[in-house]
């Protein structure tokens, strides 16, 4: 991964693929034994592509190498993590120990596509 990450950052990412410009917020990192370091991430869109109906995605689990934050530019660093990313981050964790539960290894804009059902695969 060549972009240096820290929890609490936030990067802004372009329109693409149909997608509207996506803020990523950065609130996990992870070491995992069988998927590497994971990031965990909350994806918001564009304040004028929420207002058309564009969902928030609280939080999401990414494999590092394939988050795509080259692509867009650092905007925020120490930003306190949310209560909606704890509590999916929790429900993520339990399960992925119990071996119920994966990680995305596209970026964040094909994952967020992926999670709310708008890019098909």
């Amino acid at each position: 991964m060549e972009q240096d990450i820290e929890i609490g950052q936030f990067w802004a990412l372009p329109a693409q693929d149909g997608l509207p410009p996506l803020l990523a917020g950065i609130f996990s990192i992870e070491e995992t034994e069988h998927a590497g370091t994971v990031i965990g991430v909350a994806i918001q869109p564009h304040p004028e592509a929420v207002n058309l109906g564009w969902p928030e995605v609280g939080h999401v689990p990414i494999a590092a190498e394939s988050l795509g934050l080259e692509a867009g530019k650092l905007v925020q660093s120490g930003a306190p993590v949310p209560e909606s990313f704890r509590e999916g981050h929790g429900e993520w964790a339990k399960a992925f120990a119990a071996g119920k539960a994966g990680v995305f290894t596209g970026s964040v804009s094909e994952t967020y596509g992926l999670v709310t059902g708008l890019v098909q695969v």
